[in-house]
């Protein structure tokens, strides 16, 4: 059976004219191409419809402008709040994102710091914290992925993992919690970071995690409205 599917195949392609077979391909590329229009306006006018909507509407932008304006004064509300309580030097947030796909077509992954807060005095750094590769502490995104906050000491230490935290910006200690969406996806993490050895490391490791729920919800309402 296959053999003769393909020798017939063969046979059109031998005794049709050339210029037959353009505009028999033209009709076949044509009929693909009012099937799928077909399907999506059966099966996805709604979506095509807001998509078209949402572009070409100034409101929505306004609205959207607005709405983000909102989630960050919260952000910084909840990032205030923990640098008062932990009396940390710095808190802030990352967020994961895709990067260039590879030669394999995997992804790379990246976490972005996307909010700051600083106690006056500590260098600001979020200007430099951007598209750092996830893979720069697996074992910590490990951690986050078990819904498991790091607490990390002696980042003086030339061999751990956040060593360049100390070397180039003075962090001793720091402490990080995930964040993750309503759906359980890991969204990102908050942490908060000292450049002095601090006591009470599980107090303030309970402070981080009670703001990743603050900040989770924060961002779940974004996504909502």
């Amino acid at each position: 059976m296959p053999f003769n599917i393909l020798k017939a195949v063969l046979a059109y392609l031998k005794y049709t004219p050339v210029v037959r077979l353009f505009v028999h391909l033209f009709f076949i590329v044509t009929l693909c191409l009012v099937i799928s229009f077909s399907y999506i306006i059966a099966f996805h006018f709604t979506n095509l419809l807001d998509v078209y909507t949402e572009v070409h509407s100034v409101q929505n932008f306004s609205n959207k402008l607005q709405g983000n304006m909102q989630v960050e004064t919260k952000l910084e509300g909840s990032l205030q709040k923990l640098m008062l309580e932990t009396q940390g030097n710095r808190a802030y947030v990352y967020r994961y994102h895709n990067g260039l796909a590879a030669v394999n077509g995997v992804p790379f992954f990246f976490q972005t710091m996307t909010h700051e807060t600083i106690r006056p005095g500590t260098n600001r750094i979020i200007a430099v914290e951007q598209r750092l590769p996830a893979s720069i502490s697996p074992s910590i995104n490990m951690q986050f992925l078990q819904n498991r906050c790091l607490v990390a000491m002696n980042l003086e230490n030339v061999n751990h993992s956040l060593h360049y935290m100390y070397a180039n910006y003075g962090v001793r200690t720091t402490i990080r919690c995930p964040i993750f969406l309503i759906k359980g996806d890991l969204f990102g993490f908050i942490g908060v970071d000292f450049t002095s050895a601090t006591a009470n490391s599980e107090a303030i490791r309970q402070h981080v995690l009670d703001a990743s729920r603050e900040v989770a919800r924060t961002f779940g309402d974004m996504k909502t409205n």
